[in-house]
C-alpha cells in the first residue's frame, strides 16, 4: 500500500531578490543580511527544510563574512569555486568553528561540497585567505543553512494537540497575513510578538485523522517559507481492558481505538498471538489456576500502538476425593473416585510421559493397563475443564501389580570347545519351563575366524529346530522358546571356542483364551443354558466377572500364581429374565468376551381359545325312525360336544 502524505499545497518557487547596498534580507524562519558592495543574491526557497543563498560576486575580499541570524539553525551544507587561489582558503563560523580548510590547485577552478552541523547557533560564516599579500575573490559561492523545523513527533490519531515554536521576521506577523498550508489538519492558532523585537511566537494545532505522516507550511507568501511543520498519527494503546477468567478460557474487552483497523491480542505466558477486528477476544485452551498475561495492540496500515497489559489467573476445581488404587492383576489396576463437579473429564498419570484421559464428569472409575508385574507405582488424577485444560489441586494413591512368582531354572557356566581338529561342539539343557524363555551371555576370542553359534529346541515331531543364531565374538541373548519345549540345544561351528555364562530358563507368562464371543441363541425366560470357553495359563492367574445379571460364570478366578500352567474351562450361565435380545460382557482380566441370547416366551393355546370335540349324535324324524338311513320327511339331528353343549339341526329329505 502506497503510503499518503498530507499536504494541502505543495511548492518549488525560486524568487530571487536583488539587494544593494545595506538592503536587508528577511526570511521567515532565518533572517540573513550580508554587506558588501560587490556582490547580488539570489534566495530560492526549498521544500527541503534548507534555504539556499547563492553570492554571485566578481570580487570578495578577504574577511568577507555573511551574518546569519536565526533560530535553531545550523548549517546544511555548501558548496563553492574559488577562483586564483594559492593559498589556502579558511571558512570558519562566528563561533571559531573551522568547517572548510583547504588549498586548491593554483589558478583553475575547483569545487568544493561538504556537510556540516555546528553544535550551537551560529550568528554568521566568514570566508578568509591567510596569505598577506594577494587580493583574490571567490566566484559561485553556495552556502546551504537550515531554518526553522517543527516536528510535532507521534499525536494520537482525534486528538487536538497544540506546539509553539519561535520565527524572526522584520515584517509584522500576525493570524490574518499568515497561511499554514495543512489546512485539513493543522491550524493558526496565533501569533504572538516577543515584545519590541522581531521574534515572534507561532502557536499551530494538530488533529490527525488517519495512521500516516503529516507535513504542512508555515508562510506569508509561497516564497517566504516561514517553517516546515511535521507530524504522524498514531493508534493509542487500548484502554478499559477487561477480563473474565473461566477455567479453561479468559474473555478479554476493551474500548475500540479510533483508527483501529484490527487488534493483535498475544499470550505473553504462551509465546503466542491472534489477531481480531472487534475489540474483544475469548482465548481458549488454558489450564486452572494458571496465570496469564495478555498484551493488547491496536493495528492500522503498517502500526501497531504499544500494548496494554492485562494479567489474570484462571479458575480452579477442587482436588478429586477418594481416589483409590485396585492392583488386582500383573500388568493393570483399577483406578475409582468421587466426581468433581463442573468436570469435563479426569486425567491419571503415573508418569510424565504415561497418563489416560478419561472424559465424563459422572465416569469416575478406569482400567489402567500396560503396566509391569511387581512393580510400585504412585498414580496422580486432576480434574479436567476440556481436553487440554487441566487443574492444578491433585490427588494421589500408590498401589503394587501383582508379581510373577516363578522362579527360573539356571544352568552351570560351560564352554564349547572346538579347535583345528574338532570344529564343533554342542550341549543339550533339559527343562521342566513352560513356554521357556532361555537367556545367557557368551564369548569367544576376537580372531579373525569366524564361529557361528546357534540355538535350536526340540520340537513336537522330535525334531530339532534353529531359534537364534549369531557370529558375534561377545554378547547377551534372551530368546523366547515354544510353549511344549522340554529341551534346547546349543551348537558352536568353527575353531574357537566359545564360553556361555549366566544361563537361566524362565517360565513365559500368560493368561489367555480364544474365545471371542458365546451366542446362546433362544433361551425360555426363567430357564437356563451354559456353553464355556477355555482359558491357557501360565504363571499367571486373573478375575473373571460378567457385567451383566443375566449371564454368571462358574469362576470368579482363573490360572496360577506359581509355576503351574495348563488349560481350564469357565462356565457362563444365560438365565433370561424377560423377553428380547440380551448380551454382555465376560472379563478375563483385560479380554473381553462378549455374549448374547434371546429370552423367549413359548406361544400358549387359551382354555376359551379350544374347539370342542363332538362325542356323540342323534337322528329323529317323524315316524320316529332314529336311524340315518331310514330317514324321510323332516329329520332332526343333534350333535352333543365335550363342552356340554348341544346343537340341533332341522333336514328335509
Amino acid at each position: 500500500m502506497q503510503k499518503k502524505h498530507y499536504i494541502c499545497e505543495q511548492f518549488n518557487y525560486k524568487y530571487a531578490y536583488k539587494i544593494m547596498k545595506h538592503r536587508v534580507l528577511t526570511t521567515f524562519f532565518i533572517c540573513i543580511t550580508f554587506l558588501s558592495s560587490y556582490a547580488n543574491y539570489n534566495y530560492v526557497a526549498n521544500t527541503d527544510e534548507t534555504i539556499i543563498v547563492t553570492l554571485i560576486s566578481d570580487n570578495i575580499n578577504w574577511g568577507t563574512e555573511v551574518p546569519v541570524i536565526g533560530v535553531d539553525m545550523e548549517v546544511k551544507s555548501y558548496s563553492l569555486t574559488p577562483d586564483w587561489v594559492t593559498n589556502p582558503l579558511i571558512i570558519t563560523t562566528s563561533k571559531g568553528d573551522e568547517i572548510y580548510n583547504d588549498l586548491p590547485a593554483n589558478n583553475v577552478y575547483t569545487e568544493v561540497s561538504k556537510y556540516f552541523t555546528p553544535a550551537t547557533q551560529i550568528s554568521g560564516i566568514k570566508f578568509e585567505n591567510k596569505a598577506t599579500s594577494a587580493t583574490r575573490f571567490y566566484r559561485n559561492v553556495t552556502i546551504g543553512i537550515a531554518g526553522t523545523s517543527v516536528n510535532l513527533d507521534n499525536t494520537v490519531l482525534n486528538t487536538y494537540t497544540t506546539t509553539s515554536f519561535k520565527v524572526l521576521s522584520n515584517t509584522e506577523l500576525t493570524t490574518e497575513n499568515l497561511v499554514i498550508n495543512g489546512c485539513e489538519y493543522m491550524t493558526l492558532e496565533s501569533v504572538v510578538r516577543d515584545g519590541k523585537t522581531d521574534v515572534y511566537t507561532v502557536t499551530v494545532g494538530f488533529l490527525p485523522l488517519e495512521v500516516d505522516d503529516y507535513s504542512a507550511q508555515v508562510y506569508l507568501d509561497p516564497t517566504q517559507i516561514m517553517a516546515n511543520i511535521s507530524g504522524k498519527g498514531i493508534l493509542a494503546s487500548p484502554t478499559n481492558v477487561s477480563i473474565l477468567p473461566k477455567y479453561d478460557n479468559v474473555t478479554i474487552t476493551w474500548s475500540g481505538v479510533y483508527g483501529a483497523t484490527s487488534y493483535e491480542v498475544t499470550n505473553t505466558t504462551l509465546g503466542t498471538s491472534q489477531t481480531v477486528k472487534k475489540p474483544q477476544i475469548t482465548w481458549n485452551g488454558l489450564n486452572m489456576g494458571t496465570e496469564y498475561r495478555f498484551s493488547i495492540k491496536a493495528k492500522a496500515n503498517d502500526y501497531t500502538s504499544p500494548g496494554t497489559i492485562a494479567t489474570t489467573t484462571t479458575l480452579d476445581m477442587p482436588a478429586v476425593e477418594d481416589f483409590a488404587i485396585d492392583a488386582v492383576s500383573y500388568y493393570f489396576v483399577l483406578a475409582s473416585w468421587s466426581p468433581v463437579e463442573d468436570a469435563w473429564g479426569y486425567k491419571i498419570s503415573w508418569s510424565d510421559e504415561d497418563y489416560v484421559t478419561i472424559e465424563g464428569k459422572d465416569n469416575t472409575d478406569t482400567t489402567i493397563s500396560n503396566l509391569k508385574d511387581g512393580t510400585e507405582y504412585t498414580f496422580t488424577i486432576v480434574p479436567m475443564a476440556s481436553k487440554k485444560s487441566v487443574g492444578q489441586h491433585t490427588a494421589t494413591a500408590t498401589a503394587t501389580t501383582r508379581k510373577v512368582n516363578c522362579p527360573p531354572e539356571t544352568v552351570d557356566d560351560f564352554t564349547l570347545k572346538l579347535n583345528l581338529f574338532s570344529q564343533t561342539d554342542s550341549k543339550e539343557i533339559a527343562t521342566e519351563k513352560n513356554s521357556p524363555i532361555l537367556s545367557f551371555s557368551f564369548k569367544r576370542d576376537k580372531s579373525l575366524v569366524t564361529t557361528t553359534l546357534n540355538v535350536y529346541e526340540l520340537n513336537a515331531n522330535n525334531n530339532w529346530k534353529l531359534m537364534w543364531s549369531t557370529q558375534e565374538s561377545s554378547g547377551n541373548a534372551n530368546i523366547e522358546l515354544s510353549r511344549d519345549t522340554r529341551k534346547i540345544k546349543f551348537e558352536a561351528n568353527g575353531t574357537k571356542e566359545v564360553s556361555i555364562t549366566n544361563v537361566a530358563i524362565g517360565q513365559g507368562a500368560y493368561l489367555k483364551t480364544d474365545s471371542k464371543d458365546l451366542s446362546f441363541d433362544k433361551v425360555t425366560v426363567g430357564e437356563s443354558k451354559t456353553l464355556s470357553f477355555t482359558v491357557d495359563y501360565s504363571s499367571m492367574s486373573d478375575i473373571v466377572y460378567s457385567d451383566t445379571d443375566e449371564f454368571t460364570v462358574s469362576e470368579s478366578e482363573v490360572g496360577a500364581d506359581d509355576c503351574g500352567y495348563g488349560s481350564q474351562e469357565v462356565y457362563v450361565t444365560f438365565t433370561p429374565t424377560s423377553k428380547g435380545e440380551l448380551s454382555g460382557i465376560i472379563y478375563l482380566g483385560l479380554q473381553e468376551i462378549t455374549v448374547s441370547g434371546y429370552g423367549d416366551i413359548p406361544t400358549t393355546t387359551k382354555e376359551s381359545d379350544k374347539k370342542a370335540e363332538l362325542i356323540d349324535v342323534t337322528y329323529t324324524n317323524l315316524i320316529g325312525k332314529q336311524h340315518k338311513g331310514m330317514f324321510s320327511g323332516v329329520n332332526i339331528i343333534k350333535k352333543f360336544y365335550s363342552d356340554g353343549t348341544v346343537e340341533t339341526v332341522k333336514e328335509l329329505h
